[in-house]
């Protein structure tokens, strides 16, 4: 039909993800909590490995990372975060409603 767009599915590959995540981590890495290059490098390698090639990932990721300051607290991140993008979300809600400040926002939303 005329001036009908036609949509073409490209499909990114996991190693062109990697590659991308790789980049923004190398960008961010000043930010990361850690006392030396090597133990910054190491904390990127780990996240890359996680991410899966999930963007968002690796974005909630580091976010989460600019809470913590000890070793353990950086390893317990890098430990419990999932993978798995369902399970992150579940997770977050969990904390989020086990806070009692915005409690009642969380019961609301999660309703």
């Amino acid at each position: 039909m005329p001036g009908m767009t036609k949509v073409v599915p490209v499909e990114i590959s996991k190693e062109d993800t990697l590659s991308d995540i790789n980049l923004y981590l190398e960008k961010h890495m000043n930010g990361l909590p850690a006392d030396n290059h090597e133990e910054r490098q190491a904390m990127k390698n780990s996240i890359l490995i996680k991410s899966n090639g999930c963007f968002l990932w690796v974005r909630l990721v580091l976010e989460e990372l600019k809470d913590v300051y000890t070793a353990d607290e950086i390893h317990m991140v890098l430990r419990e975060v999932p993978s798995d993008m369902d399970a992150f979300y579940s997770r977050i809600l969990e904390v989020m409603s086990q806070q009692e400040k915005g409690s009642e926002l969380v019961k609301a939303i999660l309703t």
